[in-house]
């Protein structure tokens, strides 16, 4: 075969050049069309032509991405953890002339990749699971916050991170339609190693991080993309359910490490424990967001993440940072979780001990600043029916509800003072003391603390700390002397702190029984028992209270019934802010199971004293028929004459 003139293999070079340059004319022109990126184009995709790539990147071109580009682009960022970008682009460079003058392989920033992901992500929905199943070497780059580099680079890092951040908005915010296909794409995502920690942590970037690479406003910019990344990510899995109405397991674990990863690596700041909720808290005290509060609250209600930290900041909140009557009801809606513990089966149980954490840290406070500052405003308080008011009744009721339970109690006792005094000033304002909804919330805030002292079981005198002894048999009644022990011990205790009376017979046909009737038997759980016991003891300290306070409507309960008050049995309920004092007829009532024990209860009753229960609830993991905690009830007997000789009783 005769060789080729050194004429003609130039003549054949220009026709190559000009074809080429003719295809990347074609590219300005199907920038305005519908039409596909020819094989020319994706040739000089291929080539890491920097004309073309910038062209395809460009938001206003090609609404119909071009088919075979997003695997090219795709295959190059593969690559970005083991070669740099100079590699790269030397091993796709090619021998033959470019239109520009250079040989191939001329893209000036590998950033214009990420871009043209992200214009794929906008442009062609059926892209984006692709994407997500094909970034896990960019993830990883991208995520390093430590190392900073891309392409081995950190110069090229820095380039692309905000288009890296751009791009998972892109990918995360259809989410929001929440779709299957949106599902599978959202999961993919999470999957990726180390993406959720720093779409977390990027959203509290502050000047430290990368500050010899990143300008502020930069960093501005992604903690933005990030926030409303997180508020997404949230709204999304928590709308996820299953046929039982309940999150799926991954999507509860997500959540549980959305909430509680650190907002600072471990790398940058291995000491920093503020989780993700606490630091969303501290971020609202600087600038409150309505996206930013309902993250939180989600957080707080639907997953168990609410610590010693997060109680803290919602109180320091209501307290120092919340001047507004809006802001105040979110706080307000907020403080639920602190004491109803939620469950995946969105179930709520009452926490003895996050509850007296949060007494202790001003809890109760905060509410009664609420009533303060906003119940003036009587229509905004309690007129609208998810008002301030509404959300602070409930949340009081409920705290009452647990306030019995060994820890609440201690810490309401601790706090007795603070809130007292915060009562007394209250009640010198007439506005708010003629309110009648806010004196309803301050008559139970009082309720809250009048039933949590320690009186004697005898005497009914209030006991200091130091005061309070205790039966050594039970350990369940307190008394204020030795002498109020061995009368009560006299008159009764004796056979109430038997143990042959309290575990073989529930105590009905006991003449003189105190204690416990229901449950019949104490959970073989340890730690349920504890918690029994404990409660049992402080509802013994209030009895014979809750009893002389309510002498009056007792005795006018009586005399409307027509009966002696042998014949008289009554119900104290401890589940109700104040409790109520109900009195009814031994024959009408439903205490007695059968006509045997009914009878035998006549037959053995004292005459002269009046049978008393008192009903509570146990927060001990146990649940009713309802599904509700399940009841402790108690018995006392008392004298007829403590009824009418209430005044003589207490000054004894």
């Amino acid at each position: 075969m005769p060789a080729v003139s050194s004429k003609k293999k130039r003549g054949k070079q220009r026709k190559a050049a000009k074809t080429i340059r003719a295809a990347v004319d074609v590219l300005g022109e199907l920038a305005a069309g519908p039409d596909r990126l020819g094989p020319f184009g994706i040739k000089l995709l291929e080539r890491g032509h920097n004309k073309a790539t910038l062209l395809l990147a460009k938001p206003d071109t090609y609404d119909s991405f071009p088919s075979g580009a997003l695997s090219i682009v795709l295959n190059f960022l593969k690559r970005c953890e083991n070669e740099s970008f100079s590699q790269v682009m030397t091993s796709v460079r090619i021998n033959v002339r470019s239109v520009d003058g250079a040989d191939g392989g001329d893209l000036e920033s590998p950033s214009t990749w990420i871009k043209v992901l992200d214009k794929a992500a906008v442009h062609e929905p059926s892209c984006r699971l692709q994407i997500a199943e094909n970034i896990g070497p960019l993830v990883k780059c991208m995520c390093n916050d430590v190392k900073c580099t891309f392409f081995r680079s950190n110069k090229h890092w820095v380039e692309g991170i905000v288009d890296f951040t751009n791009l998972l908005m892109s990918m995360l915010k259809p989410a929001v339609e929440s779709n299957s296909e949106e599902d599978v794409i959202v999961n993919t995502l999470l999957q990726q190693d180390g993406l959720l920690r720093s779409i977390i942590q990027w959203g509290f970037w502050n000047k430290d991080h990368c500050q010899e690479l990143i300008d502020d406003e930069t960093r501005i910019m992604i903690m933005n993309n990030m926030n409303m990344g997180t508020a997404i990510l949230v709204n999304h899995i928590r709308q996820r359910k299953n046929d039982r109405g309940t999150l799926l397991e991954a999507d509860m674990s997500w959540l549980v490490t959305l909430a509680t990863t650190p907002i600072v690596s471990k790398e940058s700041d291995p000491t920093c424990t503020v989780s993700f909720v606490e630091g969303s808290i501290q971020r609202l005290k600087i600038q409150w967001t309505e996206i930013e509060r309902r993250k939180i609250t989600q957080l707080m209600t639907y997953v168990d993440c609410v610590d010693k930290g997060v109680i803290k900041e919602v109180i320091d909140l209501g307290l120092n940072f919340t001047t507004e009557y809006g802001s105040a009801s979110s706080v307000a809606f907020m403080s639920y979780p602190m004491i109803l513990q939620c469950s995946n089966s969105m179930k709520y149980q009452m926490s003895d001990t996050r509850t007296a954490f949060a007494i202790r840290a001003g809890l109760i406070e905060m509410y009664l600043s609420f009533v303060d500052r906003f119940g003036e405003h009587v229509q905004l308080f309690s007129d609208v029916k998810n008002s301030l008011f509404r959300t602070l009744e409930h949340i009081l009721k409920a705290v009452y509800e647990v306030s019995l339970h060994q820890k609440s109690a201690m810490a309401i006792r601790h706090q007795r003072s603070s809130i007292e005094e915060k009562l007394r000033l209250l009640d010198k304002n007439v506005e708010i003391s003629s309110n009648p909804k806010c004196k309803e919330l301050l008559d139970m805030v009082r309720s809250i603390i009048d039933t949590n002292g320690s009186y004697c079981c005898r005497c009914n005198k209030q006991l200091s700390k130091t005061e309070v002894m205790e039966c050594n048999g039970c350990h369940s009644m307190a008394y204020c002397s030795r002498s109020c022990q061995k009368e009560d011990w006299s008159t009764g205790h004796k056979l109430a702190c038997c143990k042959s009376c309290t575990d073989a017979n529930p105590g009905q046909l006991c003449p003189w029984f105190q204690g416990r009737i229901c449950p019949e038997t104490v959970p073989e759980d340890e730690r349920a028992a504890t918690k029994l016991k404990e409660l049992e003891k402080n509802i013994n300290m209030i009895q014979l209270k809750l009893f002389l306070d309510n002498a009056e409507d007792i005795l006018n309960h009586v005399k409307a019934l027509a009966i002696p008050l042998r014949d008289c049995i009554v119900k104290f309920d401890l589940r109700n802010c104040p409790p109520t004092a109900v009195v009814e007829r031994v024959l009408d009532t439903n205490y007695f199971g059968s006509d045997e024990e009914r009878k035998g209860f006549e037959s053995s009753r004292f005459r002269d004293s009046i049978l008393c229960f008192y009903i509570s609830r146990v927060f001990n993991g146990e649940r009713g028929e309802d599904d509700t905690p399940s009841s402790l009830v108690m018995q006392r007997l008392f004298a007829h004459e403590w009824l009418t000789n209430k005044k003589k009783l207490n000054e004894d």
